[in-house]
């Protein structure tokens, strides 16, 4: 799961509520701001335990062993 899924509220509300006002010139800035946001914190964060094992590579990794 990514980081940025738990906290869409800081960067994808405001374009939300950019469409709903249709504030067309903020859109722009709102996406911008998203963007670079997303791209420094959008990242994968480690697997729990018990779930790793249900991954693709898990899966594969224990058929087979």
């Amino acid at each position: 799961m990514f980081k940025s899924v738990k906290n869409v509220d800081i960067w994808f509300l405001p374009i939300i509520k950019a469409i709903a006002h249709r504030a067309w010139k903020e859109i722009d800035h709102e996406i911008t701001w998203a963007l670079e946001y997303l791209s420094k914190n959008a990242l994968r964060t480690k697997q729990r335990k018990s779930k790793q094992s249900s991954s693709l590579d898990g899966i594969i990794i224990s058929l087979n062993s």
